[in-house]
């Protein structure tokens, strides 16, 4: 699916969220195109995501995962993003060990997209925020080292990130909780 540029908003989270709208199977995977998630541990997420029906995340801090694929640098900066997600929402993201992970599986239907509104790239983030309530495992797996493309960390990006965090609090907070904000930003290019 190519989202032309007049289409495109909420950046990489933007593109999954006009793809789920797209899906048409039972089970919906997301996961980058990097390779740095293997194929192979696709089986294992779809299973497991069917038997809790709710989200089954890829994760790298789990009891028999590893993470060759990131930097020391990368590594520091997304546990300082961790961190973050879980001091704004101790609850619903707190309760999983890598919310930054861009790799889970879901049962078609058990979010409601229309809730959505990514500002980036981690959708993941957005799903856990705007659905406590949906039930969440964990899978170990490797996360290997990228066979193509480059990172979007960057500090542009990480601004980006903690306006997206007070956006997300402000969406989910009461009396506001569970309200829908229909404005999406068309993102340049």
């Amino acid at each position: 699916m190519h989202r032309p540029s007049a289409e495109r908003w909420g950046g990489l989270g933007g593109a999954v969220v006009d793809g789920l709208a797209s899906a048409r199977g039972a089970t919906i995977v997301v996961m980058d195109g990097d390779l740095q998630h293997p194929p192979e541990s696709i089986p294992a997420l779809v299973h497991r995501s069917v038997s809790i029906g709710g989200v089954a995340i890829a994760s790298r801090h789990v009891d028999g995962a590893s993470s060759v694929g990131l930097s020391t640098t990368r590594r520091g900066l997304s546990a300082v993003a961790a961190f973050l997600a879980r001091v704004v929402f101790p609850r619903s993201v707190g309760r999983v060990s890598d919310p930054m992970s861009g790799f889970f599986a879901m049962p078609r239907g058990s979010i409601d997209a229309s809730r959505l509104q990514p500002d980036g790239f981690k959708i993941l983030l957005e799903v856990l925020a705007t659905h406590p309530q949906v039930p969440v495992a964990e899978e170990s797996y490797r996360f290997d080292v990228r066979a193509a493309g480059t990172s979007k960390a960057s500090l542009a990006q990480a601004s980006r990130y903690i306006g997206h965090l007070v956006d997300l609090r402000l969406r989910t907070s009461r009396p506001w909780a569970g309200a829908v904000d229909r404005q999406r930003a068309l993102q340049p290019g």
